[in-house]
């Protein structure tokens, strides 16, 4: 029997690939409005509407999926407390909350 994440065993996995799915489609967005958008009046309004919705799923992200448990908030752990390009391997691998050691097996 293969081990499984916190996010997975909480029920929360669905919910961190929805936030991480709808913050790569804006990236894709953003990078097709500098590659293909004409610059006009709207540009600029949907250049910043963009950059808001991938700041809001951002912080959505950071604070939506939390411990059963002590509510502590374990993406913003991983954000604040790991480096850039080893969070994610950290949250992934996650078993136990970081805060209140909660085991959800």
């Amino acid at each position: 029997m293969g081990q499984t994440s916190f996010l997975e065993l909480t029920g929360q996995a669905t919910k961190f690939l929805a936030g991480i799915g709808l913050f790569i489609t804006l990236g894709v967005l953003l990078v097709w409005m500098f590659l293909y958008a004409e610059l006009t009046d709207y540009f600029a309004f949907m250049f910043l509407s963009t950059v808001v919705a991938a700041f809001m799923v951002g912080l959505w992200l950071c604070f939506a999926i939390r411990c059963p448990r002590c509510k502590a908030s374990v993406v913003w752990i991983a954000i604040r407390e790991h480096a850039i390009g080893k969070w994610l391997f950290w949250l992934l691998a996650l078993r136990t909350c970081p805060r209140c050691n909660f085991d959800p097996r």
